[in-house]
């Protein structure tokens, strides 16, 4: 169920993309394992610049294993989203492989647009790429107040000046130590 769901999606990413659709033709008949997690998809590349399913047990011609962030990384449009990938075969497969997952892009305010209409998809989704940023925002605020409160209400962490003057009092110590020990020293010796 799943690959057939993953297979439709890029499909559909790679309806009207004749740039994408070239690079597929181009392995047409090989095979690709794409491991997210606990999730095998396992795809062939057609004539037709699409993608189909392979039944279980065949042999790919390349493998590549993500991480489970990964694939949010790459719906936000992370770049480092692919960094962590393990990729075993051939090498052309794999390097086309990875140029369309970086730029295959789903274009949902045309997909929203033939449900809603031109105005409202994209008014729409420009109020969720707002929502979006306001949260990103809202959550580093958060994330520094609570670093503040840590470090100057609740004292539960060390503000980085009296750690500073911790370290200047410590070097202190330990060279009047050693002065004392060396005077200590002078006068066993007398």
């Amino acid at each position: 169920m799943l690959n057939q769901t993953v297979i439709a999606a890029i499909n559909h990413l790679l309806d009207g993309e004749t740039w994408a659709q070239d690079k597929v033709r181009s392995h047409a008949g090989k095979s690709a394992l794409i491991r997210v997690g606990a999730f095998d998809i396992l795809l062939l590349a057609t004539a037709s610049g699409s993608v189909e399913p392979v039944a279980a047990g065949v042999t790919p011609e390349l493998e590549v294993r993500l991480a489970p962030d990964s694939l949010i990384a790459m719906l936000r449009g992370e770049d480092a989203a692919l960094k962590s990938a393990e990729i075993h075969g051939d090498a052309d497969f794999a390097t086309d492989v990875l140029f369309l997952a970086r730029n295959l892009r789903w274009d949902a305010e045309e997909d929203l647009s033939k449900l809603v209409g031109d105005i409202a998809a994209h008014r729409l989704l420009d109020g969720m790429r707002k929502f979006i940023a306001w949260e990103r925002d809202a959550r580093g605020r958060l994330a520094v107040s609570f670093g503040e409160y840590l470090t100057d209400e609740g004292e539960v962490l060390a503000s980085p000046a009296l750690v500073e003057q911790f370290v200047a009092d410590v070097d202190r110590l330990r060279d009047g130590a050693a002065r004392l020990e060396k005077r200590l020293q002078r006068l066993a010796k007398a």
